[in-house]
C-alpha cells in the first residue's frame, strides 16, 4: 500500500538563502530540477502512488508534504531522520524565516543525534523522532517528535 523510498538527499524543494548565503545547495535534488522532475512525475502518474520517503544525510530532522501542480494531495511525504554520530548544522545555518520561504516544510530542527522509526499499517503512518543523549552503547533514547500520516490525503497531523 506505500511506496518507499529510501533517498540519500533531500528531495523536497528548500529554500536556503540567507542575506549571507543567497544560494541553494546542489547536495540537494535542488541541485537537479529535472530529473526531480521526472521523478515526481513518475509518482503523479500513478493515482493510487502513496510515496513516503525516507531520507539522510543532513544531520537534523526535517518533515515536508511535497506538493507537484498535478495532484490536490501532497505527491508524498518526506522525513529527514538526526544522526547517531555526526553533529548537526550551527542553528542559523538557514535563516530565521525558513518556515515562510518553504511553505512545504512541516519541522525542522537542527539539534540532538537520533534515530527515526517508521511504523506502517495499509492507512496510515507513524514516524517518529527519536533523541539519544550521547554516542554510547545503550544510551537513553526519548521520542521527540511524531507525525501521524494519512494514507489517503497524505496529510500530516504532529
Amino acid at each position: 500500500h506505500w511506496d518507499i523510498i529510501a533517498n540519500p538527499a533531500l528531495l523536497s524543494p528548500l529554500d536556503l538563502a540567507t542575506a549571507e548565503a543567497p544560494t541553494r545547495w546542489s547536495d540537494f535534488w535542488d541541485g537537479y530540477p529535472q530529473a526531480r522532475a521526472r521523478f515526481l512525475s513518475a509518482i503523479e502518474a500513478r493515482p493510487d502512488a502513496r510515496a513516503l520517503v525516507l531520507t539522510g544525510d543532513l544531520h537534523s530532522w526535517w518533515a515536508f508534504e511535497g506538493r507537484t501542480s498535478v495532484l490536490e494531495r501532497p505527491a508524498y511525504a518526506e522525513f529527514v531522520a538526526g544522526s547517531l554520530a555526526s553533529r548537526p548544522p550551527r542553528a542559523g545555518l538557514f535563516g530565521r524565516d525558513l518556515e515562510q520561504r518553504n511553505p512545504q516544510l512541516r519541522y525542522a530542527r537542527l539539534q540532538d543525534a537520533g534515530f527515526g522509526i517508521a511504523e506502517l499499517t495499509p492507512n496510515s503512518a507513524r514516524i517518529g523522532f527519536h533523541r539519544v543523549d550521547g554516542v554510547v552503547p545503550d544510551a537513553p533514547a526519548e521520542t521527540f517528535k511524531t507525525f501521524e500520516l494519512d494514507r489517503a490525503s497524505m496529510r500530516m497531523v504532529t
